[in-house]
């Protein structure tokens, strides 16, 4: 299972980080958002093509007929 987006850290930790550790935490951020939309997107594609699968064999049984 994926892992939820890491939480933005409060104000005052945010200033009391590095740097690095902000561009990390956002980077990380980033990446799980990009993983999410990419999960999003594929299965939206998948249900689509499944529907469409279907509608294709409901109207090739219905020509057999």
């Amino acid at each position: 299972m994926l892992s939820s987006t890491p939480a933005f850290p409060p104000f005052e930790q945010w200033q009391a980080m590095s740097e690095a550790e902000q561009d990390a935490l956002i980077a990380r951020m980033e990446k799980t958002r990009r993983r999410q939309r990419g999960l999003r997107r594929f299965l939206v594609g998948l249900a689509c093509t499944t529907a469409a699968a279907g509608i294709c064999a409901a109207l090739y049984l219905q020509l057999g007929n």
